[in-house]
């Protein structure tokens, strides 16, 4: 009877922990989908964080470029009025 008893205790033992390695693997499964998840929404982020930077430093070179033109610009109207004796 003993020994019958202690196999029983075994066998729900052994129930009891493949149970938890069940749902341990199945919270693991979640975590790695969030993990990925996460990863994925991540680079999305950098990416585009990447690609608004390279935007406005293209746009901030383009403005500079501009701002440089009319400087000249002025400078040349500048020394053209001054040439003529004008006062600017």
């Amino acid at each position: 009877m003993n020994q019958e008893s202690s196999s029983n205790q075994d066998f729900q033992w052994n129930e009891t922990v493949h149970r938890y390695k069940v749902k341990l693997r199945n919270y693991l499964e979640v975590l790695n989908t969030k993990q990925s998840d996460c990863e994925y929404e991540l680079h999305q982020l950098v990416t585009n964080i990447s690609i608004k930077f390279s935007e406005r430093k293209h746009r901030t070179l383009e403005l500079m470029e501009e701002q440089e033109k009319i400087k000249q610009l002025k400078d040349n109207l500048e020394t053209i009025l001054l040439d003529k004796g004008d006062t600017v």
